[in-house]
């Protein structure tokens, strides 16, 4: 005996809002992409809809002009020119490590300069350059040289050096003296120095590592663009999706991550999703529309700035997930899917099944509005649900129906678009 089948709709949470045995009365309360299907047997947490991360759904419009799917293909080659996210970011991240960072927490009393101007420990032998942004806040954070900082720099550096010894002795029992400061070393150029002084209340996540993190949350198949600047350690990623098929205004045809890091005094970590919506049919004009993002500075415990970043990932991976099996799903062959509780061996089959049993409605006769899609059909043959989705729209724009059973016809192409996606395999 089969289990008995319901459709359940959930919330950003997870939380169950919906059960019942009825599709229809599922779908009008919530968005098809907060559907989930579950049985007797168990239930199914749904994945996460483009709602749930601050974004809009798409709402397929217009089809591209004939300019426009010039300046499609154009784009596309850009796109598959890119490079692999996966790929660009793991280069970075190797540039990084190739640093060969490491930390190290002294108290400040102990801090010393040598005559060429490099910082080293009370009675240590080892000395270490330091970078602009490191000399920048060894002063401030020594507390015993109130803007003298311009003053240090007109000297010379055995002058300087014998300037911060002085000063250092004469406070080095003062309260200001005793706390910790942590030291960054790297090495650029085979060429060991200080790049940074911080507190000891500083989250040490270094960019590589944010990176890291960042990949192993992300789909393969995305494209990336990732800068890293050695001189301020800061990161800017990042990755997208595109899809396959042809957009329409309305739709959203890509979906993406940004990612924002560094490794010095006052950094954070900032990641957020980003959603590219097609504003007009010449394929040029679009929006960047942003949804959830999280930003982080590097003070306190590691683990809540790791866990808000995962989170944030997490989300977006899992709305890549969706949009990516959706995009695809329109490539499918109609004769390998089940649509309506049927399968069709082609495209006109569907069309015309569709129209004699409500599926495709219209005020026009049957006839009339089957010999239209057919015709929008004629136009851009094909063999995936997309040519169905097409057929429609074509018909709706070039047909010679009343206004308004043209917006009709328009409005159920996007109806129809929900139904395919929720569409399942067949065997072909």
């Amino acid at each position: 005996m089969q289990p008995e089948k319901y459709f359940a709709v959930y919330d950003a949470d997870g939380n169950r809002l919906i059960k019942t045995p009825n599709i229809l009365k599922a779908r009008t309360f919530a968005s098809v992409r907060g559907l989930s299907e579950e049985s007797d047997k168990g239930e199914k947490k749904p994945e996460i809809s483009l709602s749930d991360v601050g974004i809009k759904s798409p709402s397929s419009g217009k089809k591209l002009s004939p300019e426009g799917v010039k300046v499609d293909g154009y784009l596309r080659k850009a796109w598959d020119a890119m490079p692999d996210a996966h790929e660009a970011f793991s280069q970075v991240t190797q540039q990084i490590k190739a640093e060969k960072r490491k930390e190290v927490t002294i108290k400040l009393a102990n801090l010393r300069m040598n005559p060429k101007g490099f910082i080293h420990q009370k009675g240590s032998q080892f000395a270490y350059p330091m970078e602009e942004s490191a000399w920048r806040r060894l002063l401030p954070i020594c507390r015993c040289f109130p803007s003298a900082r311009t003053f240090m720099e007109l000297m010379d550096t055995e002058r300087r050096a014998d300037t911060f010894n002085y000063m250092m002795n004469r406070f080095a029992s003062s309260d200001g003296l005793q706390s910790q400061v942590k030291i960054g070393l790297r090495e650029i150029d085979g060429k060991r120095s200080v790049y940074r002084f911080v507190s000891t209340q500083y989250a040490s996540w270094g960019a590589d590592e944010v990176l890291d993190g960042f990949i192993s949350h992300i789909p393969k198949g995305g494209k990336g663009e990732v800068s890293y600047n050695p001189k301020t350690t800061m990161v800017r990623a990042t990755v997208l999706f595109n899809s396959p098929n042809e957009p329409k205004t309305g739709d959203i045809f890509k979906l993406g991550i940004r990612l924002k890091t560094g490794d010095k005094r006052n950094s954070g970590v900032s990641a957020g999703i980003i959603a590219h919506r097609l504003k007009c049919d010449n394929r040029i004009e679009y929006t960047v529309e942003n949804g959830d993002s999280m930003y982080e500075i590097h003070k306190g415990a590691v683990e809540p700035i790791m866990a808000s970043f995962n989170n944030i990932v997490g989300k977006a991976s899992s709305v890549f997930d969706r949009f990516i099996s959706d995009w695809n799903k329109l490539d499918r062959p109609i004769n390998q899917t089940c649509l309506w509780g049927r399968s069709f061996p082609d495209v006109p089959s569907a069309l015309d099944w569709a129209v004699s049993n409500g599926k495709i409605t219209s005020s026009v006769s049957n006839n009339v509005l089957v010999e239209a899609l057919l015709s929008g059909y004629d136009f851009e043959r094909g063999t995936s649900l997309q040519s169905l989705i097409n057929a429609v729209t074509r018909a709706a724009h070039t047909s010679n129906f009343r206004p308004d059973v043209r917006t009709s016809l328009e409005s159920q192409s996007g109806t129809l678009l929900k139904e395919l996606v929720l569409a399942e395999r067949v065997l072909a």
